[in-house]
């Protein structure tokens, strides 16, 4: 047994230490960090993984990457949609900066504004098609040169702004998490959201019950207007108004049995 830890430790470490590298597929995964990441998503959309290369989910999310990079980089290069990752370990200014508080996490971004995000070790085809819906949505919103509207369950929780807030928010009933990347407490509760959105943003579409969330600190007019007095809060909204505070601790099982 001691042995067999023995292994898998050693098998952990090779993996990181390649992972460490950022060695891409290919040219096809552009390797970021805080000194070109400005310059090279100031223009297209950029579909970046955030990592750890010691983090285990990390290292089981990396073939699923490999294979819808490899799949989808070529074709979409013509429209000007590029790959790119992110080593948190060597850039956690820059990770935070992104709201990449749980490794991996996949951001999405259009001339350098943050679409979407996916968090998680998900299968290979839930990242192509988060893949396929960001294109759609980075294509509308440079089209209508500023923030779209947000299809429901194109993401377990959506990214909303000062720009798509209110417009998302006056149909159905929404639950919003208003937070700050820096804020420890919300680091705390990241993977509690998360678990708790994956889980229960499809099985609530039929009810018309969405998730979402707002970056306070990019957002701090709409965060004030929405009764932030500390950070997290989760707010629940029907039809555009405001109802109230989620009143339970913001751990996976009382939000969920909420």
């Amino acid at each position: 047994m001691q042995f067999a830890r023995v292994l898998l430790g050693a098998l952990l470490a090779a993996l990181g230490r390649a992972g460490a590298q950022g060695a891409p597929v290919g040219d096809k995964s552009h390797i970021l960090d805080k000194n070109n990441f400005d310059v090279k998503t100031s223009s297209g959309t950029w579909i970046i993984k955030h990592y750890s290369p010691s983090c285990y989910h990390c290292l089981r999310f990396q073939p699923k990457w490999d294979a819808v990079v490899t799949l989808q980089a070529i074709s979409l290069s013509a429209q000007d949609v590029h790959f790119g990752e992110v080593n948190c370990l060597e850039n956690q200014e820059l990770c935070t900066q992104n709201q990449a508080l749980a490794w991996p996490t996949v951001v999405v971004l259009r001339a350098s504004k943050r679409l979407a995000s996916l968090e998680g070790d998900k299968s290979e085809q839930e990242l192509s098609d988060f893949v396929k819906r960001s294109v759609v949505e980075a294509t509308a919103a440079a089209s209508s040169g500023g923030s779209v509207v947000a299809r429901a369950y194109d993401a377990t929780s959506i990214v909303l702004d000062q720009g798509n807030f209110t417009e998302n928010t006056k149909h159905g009933t929404w639950i919003v998490k208003l937070y700050s990347p820096v804020c420890h407490h919300c680091r705390q509760m990241a993977p509690e959201w998360v678990k708790m959105t994956d889980e229960l943003a499809k099985q609530m579409a039929d009810s018309q019950i969405l998730f979402g969330e707002v970056d306070c600190p990019a957002n701090k007019k709409l965060c004030e207007e929405n009764h932030v007095d500390g950070y997290p809060t989760v707010n629940i909204y029907v039809d555009g108004r405001y109802i109230q505070e989620m009143p339970v601790k913001y751990i996976y099982d009382a939000m969920k049995d909420y």
